[in-house]
């Protein structure tokens, strides 16, 4: 009893040492798939984050907030009944940095967190998803601030009986960013490697859009090859930034891309703030897996395509309105289905 009384007083410590950060957003949507969904929804989403350097080179980390489990939907919907909300943990993890020379940086997260790799946009990957496993990151740094990057890790995707090998998600990935002239430039390449996918039933979280056998298992792997780049250039008082993202599954050689720009202040932070964005994008059924796919876009699922348009507005210093419009439909069915969601958002940062 006495260890486990020390043991909270340091937790208690650290947490209340820590740098808190966190969002909270009030949002409302209308989704509309002309044959039988038209359905407006409020909802409430809400983040609260800390950081503790415990030393200069070690990091905790955690996150807890707004969710019902999904791990690509952190918002909870407004549904009345007076009911309580689910508030759950989203992030714990540990990171190390190593300096290996004065250029070159080692790192070591582990626990559940957010990203550790690059993504060009969110096609593959859900802006809200938490990774859960180990990541590695080496960053060396070239002349005039350029750097090439590896990052890499092994994630767990779910946990069946003890006589099973779980399914796993590697992920390698090599690029270089920095800066050449008045450019600002961010490209990479990567394989996306799983274990344990192909002939085994769907993941949690599926919305059963992927290809599946007689016995509904995997029809395929979803080992692919990636690619993605961001441009961004100053114009004036404004930024304008163009982005791309490919992927091919090597054994469906089903493909998706996405192409994107971006206008304005591309952080909308202070009062007046303002950005332009869009992009479009085709995903086949079997380029990725529908578990870990932007939710928004076609309730998150593959053999889509479509585009999203959108402007963020700064009301006040870290108040900010989000407001877009995305439209898809089916990529090839006998029957397409086409959706419409339109999404009006008020976040506050702190």
């Amino acid at each position: 009893m006495k260890n486990l009384f020390v043991l909270f007083i340091l937790f208690a410590t650290i947490i209340s040492a820590a740098e808190w950060t966190g969002s909270a957003s009030l949002g409302y949507q209308h989704v509309k798939d002309y044959i039988a969904v038209d359905d407006s929804t409020n909802y409430i989403d809400l983040d609260l984050s800390f950081i503790e350097n415990v030393s200069a080179d070690l990091e905790l980390g955690a996150s807890i907030g707004s969710s019902n489990g999904d791990p690509r939907v952190t918002t909870q919907v407004l549904s009345g009944n007076m009911e309580t909300k689910d508030f759950r943990l989203k992030k714990a993890y540990l990171s190390y940095n190593y300096s290996l020379d004065e250029s070159t940086l080692l790192s070591f997260t582990g626990g559940k967190f957010g990203k550790n790799f690059v993504s060009a946009s969110d096609m593959i990957w859900d802006k809200d998803l938490a990774f859960e496993g180990f990541g590695f990151d080496l960053v060396h740094t070239l002349l005039e601030g350029n750097k090439v990057y590896f990052h890499s890790g092994v994630y767990n995707l779910d946990e069946f009986t003890a006589a099973d090998n779980d399914p796993k998600l590697v992920v390698s990935q090599l690029g270089i960013s920095g800066k050449y002239q008045d450019i600002n430039y961010d490209v990479y390449g990567g394989l996306i490697n799983y274990y344990n996918i192909k002939n085994k039933l769907p993941l949690k979280w599926t919305v059963n859009s992927n290809s599946l056998n007689l016995l509904g298992n995997y029809t395929y792997d979803y080992d692919a090859i990636e690619f993605g780049s961001t441009f961004t250039k100053t114009i004036g008082e404004n930024e304008i930034k163009l982005l791309g993202n490919w992927i091919e599954n090597t054994d469906s050689d089903d493909k998706a891309y996405l192409l994107g720009i971006e206008y304005g202040n591309l952080t909308v932070v202070d009062k007046e703030d303002w950005k332009l964005y869009s992009n479009i994008r085709k995903i086949e059924q079997d380029s990725v897996l529908d578990c870990y796919t932007d939710s928004d876009f076609h309730n998150g699922m593959t053999n889509s395509k479509g585009y999203k348009v959108g402007l963020e507005y700064g009301i006040e210093k870290n108040l900010k309105l989000d407001v877009n419009y995305t439209k898809t439909k089916d990529h090839e069915s006998l029957a397409p289905v086409e959706q419409s969601l339109f999404k009006t958002e008020l976040v506050i940062n702190f």
